[in-house]
């Protein structure tokens, strides 16, 4: 079921969707779409922020 909030990121291009991996490992950490997160990868322990941009307006 989509909702709004996801209507909104696919219009204006906000977010990351499909499959998203870690930068340092390419371990598969979640599918989907994502607005905003901050993950730690469990393989490789790097901390990485996914779909934070400040022309979207979600601030951070």
């Amino acid at each position: 079921m989509k909702t709004s909030q996801d209507t909104i990121a696919k219009q204006e291009g906000c977010g990351v969707e499909g499959d998203i991996r870690c930068r340092r490992c390419r371990r598969l950490l979640m599918k989907g779409l994502v607005i905003k997160v901050e993950v730690k990868c469990p393989k490789c322990g790097s901390l990485q922020l996914f779909g934070s941009r400040p022309e979207c307006g979600m601030g951070g």
